[in-house]
């Protein structure tokens, strides 16, 4: 069962929904953070034990976060959180 996170948040958090941005590509990608047995990368719904959500979670909009992926090292920028 997902938890809807605290959206007076500044910050990611377990559950939070958040906008980030492929800094190489530019390209927008929403993740909602959940636990492993919800996760659904097709849907958006990314395991808090993945290396990208690893890499998100604490961060604010703005940070930009860097993360190995198996085609290889991404940085990611935190844009908007829901």
């Amino acid at each position: 069962t997902v938890v809807e996170a605290d959206t007076s948040a500044d910050h990611v958090t377990f559950g939070a929904t958040v906008d980030v941005v492929d800094v190489a590509s530019d390209r927008i990608t929403t993740y909602t953070i959940v636990g492993p047995t919800e996760a659904d990368v097709k849907t958006g719904r990314l395991s808090a034990e993945s290396p990208v959500a690893q890499a998100i979670l604490g961060a604010a909009p703005g940070d930009t976060v860097s993360v190995e992926t198996p085609s290889g090292p991404r940085d990611l920028k935190v844009a908007k959180l829901h």
